[in-house]
Parts: C-alpha cells; structure tokens; sequence
C-alpha cells in the first residue's frame, strides 16, 4: 500500500514537459511586461527633455566634430519619439464603435 502512494506522487514526462512550457510562457510574458515597464521612464526622459532640443543635439555633435554619418541618423531617431508618442496613445484609446 505504501509503494503504490509514494509511485503516484511521481512526475512523469508529460508532466515535467507541460511544466517547462507552462515555465517558459511565464517567464516569456513576465519578461516581456517587465521590460516594457523599464523603458517608460527612459520615453518620457526622452519625449519630454530631449526631443526639443534635436537642433541643438546636431550643434552639439558639429562642436564635438562627431562626422555626420553618426550625427544625422541619430536626430532622425529623436524626431520620431512624439510620432511613436502619439500612435501608442492612439492604439491604447481605440474605441472600435466609431
């Protein structure tokens, strides 16, 4: 009687294979929250403080003789954080009724 409680406590295979999907889904999503989280600051950082100042960035790099090919692509960059803003707050107040 005792043999037979102690096998059914037992993992098998199946088990521990829905238990390392189930393990990888989690963590995935946790992750993915997670990291999602992290980067709001940094977006208001640089929608709010940084994004302004794109003529003055390029100055800046011009100053510092940063060449062009590093400058330039950047500010593109900068230019289209209120773009990304603006469609990510689009998205999140969607109402499909009109």
């Amino acid at each position: 009687m005792q043999d037979n409680i102690n096998s059914s406590k037992k993992l098998n295979g199946k088990d521990l294979i829905n238990t390392g999907i189930f393990t990888a889904i989690y963590l995935t999503l946790t992750m993915a929250v997670a990291c999602t989280i992290g980067m709001l600051p940094l977006g208001y950082v640089l929608l709010s403080f940084i994004v302004p100042f794109i003529s003055e960035f390029v100055a800046a790099m011009d100053k510092m003789h940063i060449t062009k090919k590093f400058a330039v692509p950047i500010s593109v960059m900068f230019r289209f954080f209120p773009t990304i803003a603006e469609e990510y707050k689009n998205v999140l107040c969607w109402n499909p009724r009109y």
